[in-house]
């Protein structure tokens, strides 16, 4: 995985019925929370060390379901409102950490959650 710089992240960033785009974020909660627009919350990638950083409360506030999470081990079966995909390392006795998405990465992501969906309920 490669750095773009320590302070800033290159990531695939999803909103609700919109194409999938690369994206360049400050590496920190607060940039996080005002790009979500919501305190933040992580969803494992199925495969490999990555993350989805969605926001925590979008549901409540009655935000549009966004991308569908087929082979995810969570209670959810669709992400609702804004979110982006980084990488993320967990070493043991080591603060986690964000990382940015290769060009390779970036390639899987955009072909996995580049279209926008539709959900009729």
């Amino acid at each position: 995985m490669a750095f773009v710089t320590p302070e800033e992240l290159e990531v695939v960033y999803c909103a609700p019925g919109k194409e999938a785009e690369v994206i360049k974020i400050e590496n920190s909660r607060e940039a996080f929370k005002e790009l979500l627009n919501d305190l933040i919350e992580l969803v494992k990638y199925p495969k490999g060390k990555y993350v989805l950083v969605c926001g925590d409360s979008a549901y409540l506030r009655g935000e549009l379901p966004n991308r569908s999470l087929r082979g995810f081990h969570t209670a959810m079966d669709r992400i609702i409102g804004p979110f982006f995909i980084c990488g993320y390392l967990c070493r043991k006795g080591r603060k986690p950490q964000f990382v940015s998405l290769s060009d390779i990465e970036i390639g899987k992501f955009l072909e996995e959650f580049g279209e926008p969906e539709t959900f009729s309920d």
